[in-house]
Formats: C-alpha cells, structure tokens, sequence
C-alpha cells in the first residue's frame, strides 16, 4: 500500500512550480487543498485519482487548448484511474518536470509549445499512419530541446530530464520512443540513456535503432514471486484461460521466406530463429515477409488453419539481474512492447511473438508479467487474437480472451 509522505514528496515541486502556486501555498486553506488532491491522487476510487491527476496536470500546465492538449489530460487521467501506483508514477515524472509548458497549453503556439505540448502531438502521431513519420520526427525531436532547455547547462540534469521525458512519452503513449527519427546531435544525447538502461527491445518490423527505453522507476513493488532467497512462488493474481505451455505437437509447422527480396530487406536471422521455434514448438508455419515490412514481420498460420499478421519482438540481456528490477518495470516492458507490435498490425488479425530469454524468466512468470500487460493493451487493440512468449523454457501461447 502506498504510504502517504511518499505522495507528498512527489507533489512538493508543486509548493515551488509557479508563482500563483508559491502564493497560494502561504495561505493554510491552499495548502490543505494540496493535501486533499495529494491523497486522492492513491484513492481507491478511480475516479478520485482522475480529479487528483486533473489538479496535479492544471498546477503543472494550466488548461488544455485545442483537441491535442484534451486529449493529453483525457490519457493522463485514464492512467490514474488503472491503479493507485500508476497515478502515483506519473505524478512523481510529471512533479520532476521542468517547465513542462509555456503557460497554457496551446497548439496553435507550435513549435514552442514545451514538453507537454510535444507529448499531446506524440500521442495524436502515435497512432498514425506511416506517412506522418515527418511530424514524429519533429516532435520527438522537440521533446529532447524542450529537456535540454529546462534542464539548463548543467549535463547532469540534462541527462535527468530527458529520461524524465522519454519515460513520460512511454507510459502515455505506450509506444517506444523513436530515437532513429532524432537528428544526430539530439541522438548523441539519448543514447547514452539507452546504453546506461540495459534494455533495448527491438525488432525487425522498427525502423533501424529502434528500442524501448525504460522509465526511471518511482513506484511499485519488486519483482512479482521472487523471494530475498531467490525462490519463485506462484504470484496472487491469476493467469488468464486457454494459456498453453510447450507441449510436443503432432505436426511440425513450416517455415518459408517471402520471394524476390532485396537483400536489404531479407529476414534478420533472430527473426528466422522465432520462426523455427515456433514451427517446431507449436505446429505454426510461418511465411517470413522481410525484414522491416509494414503491417508485420510474418504471416502465420496456427494448426487450426487460423492466419493472422505477426510482429515478432526481442529483448537484449539486461546489465542488472532482473530480480533487482521492479515488478512495475518489468510489467511495462512487455506492455509496450506488445502494444507496440499490435499498433504495427493495426488492421489485421493479428499476434505479436515475444523472444523473452534472455529475462531468465520462468514460463509462469512471463506468463504473468503478459497477462497484466493485457488488461491493458486487450481494450485498445481490437485486432489482437494471440500472443506467444518463448522462454528458456519453451513457447507459451496465449489466446486473447476478451469479456473476462
């Protein structure tokens, strides 16, 4: 449970953040308001941490102009109501950023319109077509100026913002952030982020240097049923129905290449390597369609005679061992990256194929970690039909089902 101090200190930029705020704050009947909206902010009521969230967002940034900047606030307030340890997360990044805005937040006011105004366009981008990757460009290229401007001269608080920025642009948009689009000196900045994380999922179906960076953790708890002793225990929280676990199959699948491809765009072997697992584990043949083909890596077609769009995913070695890594942390990784892969199948039935080994997971963790992640990502990706996870273990298949 979420203690309150812990909330306090994420809310004490708010005490200092602008002049109207530092005014009112002197006044005790201000202060207890900040109170108030600081403890709704962990309520148990959805719809508390929503009206908490809207206070923190209208102190930090004024009021929302134009169907961008409500669109921003609605998906603000939508990750308050999930649960009190995300309202608590996103209060604590959006309390550490600096000067997220220019006063109000207006679009019309672009290209200055500061952090917040960039993510409100990343989240209109986010689920775009192909086509406007020119705007992505642009505005993913402001959210790094916007972080080099607040965080002044000083490197080191630079560095601090940006993963403040980046982690936001994540958690809201849930799709990676897309350092290949960054002009080279911006690209300089970001990558020593995504060295110092040691995650950097990718996939061949991303633009080259594509890669999940993960957010600064501010919240939850450690990793779900591991013990201090190292022991794994079931966690609380049930799997969904229909999970199947490797079994020996009765038919191996086949596994052919698309003709006529450039060489530029032959299938990348970690992307040839899924693709037999999955022949050869669970019985699907898959057609690989290149490496870097909109709308999917492959096309599959289950043993049932089911054909669906596939995105296939994997995940490098972390540099830290991953039972010192946060159980919300871990959960976020697969939440993107499944999201991700679906929004790249946006249109077709679709799965999204995870490599997870190198987690050192076991098939009932990851099994776990994909089954939360899916409670989110399930309402917003009408189109995905299964996700598979392959482990040190085996191949885990898990049908969505919706409804439950």
């Amino acid at each position: 449970m979420l203690k309150l101090d812990e909330l306090m200190a994420s809310m004490v930029v708010l005490l200092t953040a602008g002049s109207d705020i530092e005014f009112a704050s002197r006044h005790v009947n201000n202060v207890l308001v900040i109170r108030e909206n600081a403890r709704k902010l962990v309520s148990k009521d959805e719809n508390k941490r929503a009206e908490g969230m809207d206070y923190l967002i209208r102190s930090k940034v004024g009021e929302a102009n134009g169907e961008a900047a409500k669109l921003l606030f609605a998906r603000m307030k939508d990750i308050a109501r999930e649960s009190p340890e995300k309202s608590l997360e996103l209060a604590e990044m959006l309390a550490s950023l600096k000067n997220p805005s220019n006063g109000s937040l207006n679009l019309a006011a672009a290209p200055g319109v500061g952090m917040m105004g960039a993510l409100a366009l990343a989240l209109v981008y986010s689920g775009a077509s192909p086509q406007t990757q020119e705007n992505m460009r642009n505005t993913a290229n402001s959210v790094v100026e916007s972080a080099k401007k607040s965080g002044g001269v000083a490197k080191e608080e630079v560095q601090r913002q940006l993963k403040i920025s980046i982690g936001l642009w994540e958690l809201i948009t849930l799709t990676t952030f897309p350092i290949h689009l960054l002009d080279d000196e911006n690209r300089k900045l970001v990558n020593p982020i995504v060295d110092a994380s040691g995650w950097n999922p990718a996939s061949g179906g991303y633009a080259e240097g594509g890669g999940v960076i993960t957010t600064p953790h501010t919240g939850g708890t450690q990793l779900d049923g591991v013990q201090k002793d190292g022991a794994y225990v079931t966690p609380e929280h049930k799997l969904s129905p229909g999970i199947v676990y490797s079994e020996k199959v009765s038919e191996k699948g086949t596994v052919t290449i698309a003709q006529n491809l450039p060489d530029s765009r032959l299938p990348l072997q970690k992307e040839i390597d899924i693709a037999n697992i999955l022949a050869e584990e669970r019985g699907v043949s898959v057609l690989l369609r290149g490496s870097n083909t909109p709308s999917g890596d492959a096309t599959i077609r289950l043993p049932d005679g089911t054909r669906l769009r596939a995105e296939f995913k994997t995940f490098e070695t972390p540099d830290a061992p991953v039972s010192e890594l946060t159980d919300n942390r871990i959960k976020r990784i697969f939440e993107r990256n499944i999201s991700t892969g679906s929004s790249q199948l946006n249109g077709f039935p679709s799965a999204v194929v995870i490599d997870a080994r190198a987690l050192s997971l076991s098939s009932e963790q990851v099994a776990g970690y994909i089954d939360r992640a899916l409670n989110n990502v399930v309402p917003k990706r009408p189109e995905l039909e299964q996700v598979f996870a392959i482990t040190q273990h085996g191949v885990i298949q898990m049908p969505i089902v919706r409804g439950k």
